[in-house]
């Protein structure tokens, strides 16, 4: 059910987004976008927020093209600069698709380094998609971070090389996890 408000009791750019970022974070992105439109409509201009929830709503379900639409107008039409919550979102949008090397060149123009919810995203799509080469990468630079907090990269790596066969390299990966406590 999308709830219609008068524009006139309505005219912030927060509550605008709040109303956005609920009907996103509920899956319904038909609403997502139709208030992003109206908001539009009403005169705002959308900020980093507004973005980031019509991303998540692209993120939810699968709406690849439509997150690249949505991320590149936020930089060439309404001159904002994402920030790291944009590109892992578009990160874990492009890999959840299969489209890795999308995703990499996205990850090689960020302003900043990946961190571990972006590394994380495109290890558990490179198990989904089979993609076990960048897995490895992936893989490589969770366990460089010192802030890994659990065991679930080995434990996805090690997935990943039981499923290809490679069963030496799962043993070493869990033997890797032992050594480090977990």
């Amino acid at each position: 059910m999308q709830l219609k408000f008068s524009r006139h009791l309505i005219g912030s750019i927060v509550c605008w987004n709040a109303l956005i970022s609920a009907y996103a974070q509920n899956g319904d992105a038909e609403a997502t976008f139709s208030s992003f439109r109206d908001m539009i409509e009403s005169g705002l201009y959308p900020d980093s927020v507004s973005f980031l929830s019509v991303l998540t709503a692209c993120s939810h379900r699968g709406l690849v093209e439509k997150a690249l639409w949505y991320f590149n107008s936020m930089i060439q039409v309404y001159n904002l600069d994402p920030r790291r919550e944009h590109y892992a979102t578009m990160i874990d949008v492009l890999c959840r698709s299969g489209r890795f090397n999308e995703a990499e060149k996205l990850i090689s123009e960020m302003p900043f380094e990946p961190d571990e919810i972006m590394w994380s995203s495109v290890l558990n799509s490179c198990r989904i998609h089979k993609n076990q080469d960048l897995a490895e990468k992936a893989a490589d630079q969770l366990f460089k971070m010192d802030a890994l907090r659990d065991a679930a990269a080995y434990v996805n790596m090690s997935n990943i090389y039981a499923e290809a066969g490679k069963w030496e390299k799962s043993q070493k990966v869990k033997k890797a996890m032992r050594e480090r406590g977990d």
